[in-house]
Parts: structure tokens; sequence; C-alpha cells
């Protein structure tokens, strides 16, 4: 494709862009539910008392493969926020497979 006369309008109707758009929702979506399983994780640990000492994340991709990435925390806690930016850092450990995981609540 050449789009020496408009990169813009080049980029607007490619393919690679509809693919990045789809990749980032997909990728929003998947943040989004990360951040209330470990929103809801934190109120469970607070209530009970508890406190989490490590975080593990299991993906079941389309082809219905099961993936699980662990991380043991430096310290435990029953805070939302590290308990989420730690099961970002296991999404983001996936790579590019991470676009194909489903995630699934209480499985």
């Amino acid at each position: 494709m050449n789009c020496s006369s408009s990169c813009a309008a080049c980029w607007r109707t490619s393919p690679q862009r509809q693919i990045i758009e789809q990749d980032n929702a997909v990728l929003a979506q998947h943040r989004r539910a990360l951040l209330a399983l470990s929103d809801d994780l934190g109120a469970r640990l607070r209530t009970s008392d508890q406190n989490a000492t490590g975080v593990t994340l299991t993906v079941r991709y389309a082809d219905a493969s099961p993936t699980r990435r662990s991380r043991t925390l430096s310290e435990a806690t029953q805070h939302t926020v590290l308990l989420a930016r730690t099961a970002y850092t296991l999404y983001d450990s996936l790579g590019p497979q991470h676009h194909a995981a489903r995630l699934r609540c209480g499985e």
C-alpha cells in the first residue's frame, strides 16, 4: 500500500489498524476484568481479616487450553492495588498470546 499522498487516510483504512484497535479493546477488557477480580479478592480478604501471600492467574484460551502463572508477593497483603498490579504483571507475562485468553470469574 502506498501511503505517500496521505498516511492518515491509509492508516484509517488499514487492516493493521483494525487489528490493533481490536487488540487494544481486548486488552482493556481483560485489564478491567483483572481489576474487578482483584477488587473482589481484596474486599474478601479484608472482610475475613486475611492476607494474600501470592497471586495465581489462570487463563483459558479459545481452544480451551489453560495456562497458569503465579507470583509470590514480597509481603502479605489485602490491598486491591497491589493485587491488581501483580495480576497485570502475570497477564503481561503471557506475551502476545494474552489476546486469545478468555478470563472468567469463579473457575
